[in-house]
């Protein structure tokens, strides 16, 4: 293998393989919840890096708040906190993010649910 070739391939590879998309962990505008009621959930996600191409890092931050937010839908999540933690594999590591929240009834669900 050519080593301009190579040396092409590993840069555009850490350039694809380093995107990343931001998440938002603040507010969410006009909602009300019940601050007095709270439960803590957590969720957790992990990507795969395969040697220094970072395959499926990406998104774990998505993926930890998706899940997050699916063991709470209805739910306010206030004091979101991350905790990343890396794994080392044979040929590459593994990129974690635990996500732990406090979880707040929203006023309109308590309402919903006082209906039925």
């Amino acid at each position: 293998m050519n080593v301009r070739f190579a040396a092409a391939f590993l840069i555009l590879g850490l350039l694809v393989g380093c995107q990343t998309n931001p998440v938002n962990l603040g507010p969410q505008a006009g909602v009300e919840y019940d601050a007095a009621t709270v439960r803590q959930v957590e969720a957790r996600a992990c990507g795969f890096g395969f040697l220094v191409f970072p395959v499926t890092t990406h998104r774990v931050y998505e993926r930890a708040l998706t899940k997050l937010r699916g063991k709470a839908p209805f739910d306010y999540l206030t004091e979101i906190r991350a905790q990343p933690y890396w794994r080392t594999a044979v040929l590459g590591w593994f990129q974690c993010v635990k996500l732990v929240a406090d979880a707040h009834p929203t006023i309109a669900t308590r309402e919903e649910h006082s209906l039925h």
